[in-house]
């Protein structure tokens, strides 16, 4: 379990990242902005979903509602998967405006990641949650 989670900026608008489990530092960095912070954190978070999802106590019941906690429509509308794929739709359309020649070399692959995370990855959480407990939200 992690137990602090520091953020604060540093001369020239870099931000140092600070995240302690316990008594250690589990991962300390600087970047540009917020997003370092905000990776550092997400990251956290996944780490804390993949430790929940490989406890030996969690059952068919558990890991349906698990998966289903990461596609559900509750806040963000759409869920986790969601998230993500709203993120990368923004890193899409800010790549359309700045990417060389505007041939959508790098807004395509970006736009191709979010669809697959919407339409594949989503609906594959669902089929799979469906497939260990059937009686669940989804």
């Amino acid at each position: 379990m992690y137990l602090a989670v520091l953020a604060y900026p540093h001369p020239a608008h870099v931000v140092q990242v600070v995240l302690v489990e316990r008594d250690r530092v589990v991962l300390c960095g600087a970047g540009h902005g917020d997003v370092r912070a905000a990776v550092g954190i997400a990251s956290l978070a996944l780490q804390q979903i993949e430790d929940d999802l490989a406890a030996d106590d969690v059952d068919q019941e558990e890991l349906a509602a698990i998966l289903r906690e990461l596609i559900e429509d509750t806040d963000p509308p759409g869920g986790f998967m969601a998230s993500v794929a709203q993120l990368l739709t923004v890193a899409a359309k800010r790549a359309e405006q700045v990417e060389p020649d505007r041939d959508g070399d790098a807004s395509c692959p970006l736009h191709e990641a979010a669809a697959l995370l919407t339409d594949d990855a989503g609906q594959r959480l669902i089929w799979a949650a469906r497939a260990l407990h059937p009686e669940g939200d989804i």
